[in-house]
């Protein structure tokens, strides 16, 4: 869950809007669209939005029924959860925050096995390299290196 809020969030702060008519109503929903043509149509950012979104929906939807997850149970998630067309600017935002209090709840409910998994995870992943670990390598580096200083400067990464 965690991973499809970060991957989700990342998306809409480049500029994707997961409200785009096109892909989520013409090319989801269209009757005259073959499903294995809607892929094609969709953009990469869309496919991974929607990735995203249903990994999350699952996982909640599978600690709050522990059975079979039907559509029914998928389609009232995504409304509850996902940006649709039509949904205001404070809906988007309400959406979003929504997210995070699952995710947060859901921690919360792991208890000490959260932070347990995120910490082995992160020894045995010493080469997997995240964004975030990546941003703070290069502003420690930059603290000695006022070349490397400058040009985060200039990508507006560091005042």
């Amino acid at each position: 869950m965690r991973n499809a809020v970060e991957e989700m969030e990342r998306l809409e702060d480049a500029g994707f809007d997961p409200r785009n008519f096109t892909e989520s109503v013409v090319y989801e929903r269209a009757p005259f669209i073959p499903d294995i043509a809607e892929n094609y149509l969709m953009s990469p950012q869309y496919q991974l939005y929607k990735r995203a979104m249903n990994d999350f929906a699952m996982a909640q939807l599978r600690k709050d029924t522990g059975a079979t997850i039907n559509s029914s149970e998928m389609d009232w998630m995504r409304t509850s959860i996902q940006p649709i067309p039509g949904d205001a600017d404070e809906v988007i935002v309400a959406k979003r925050r929504a997210r995070r209090e699952l995710l947060d709840a859901m921690k919360v409910d792991a208890g000490e096995a959260y932070n347990s998994a995120i910490a082995d995870l992160e020894k045995e992943s010493d080469y997997l390299v995240t964004e975030d670990s990546a941003l703070k390598e290069l502003l420690r580096r930059a603290k000695s290196n006022p070349d490397l200083a400058a040009k985060l400067r200039e990508r507006g990464l560091i005042p």
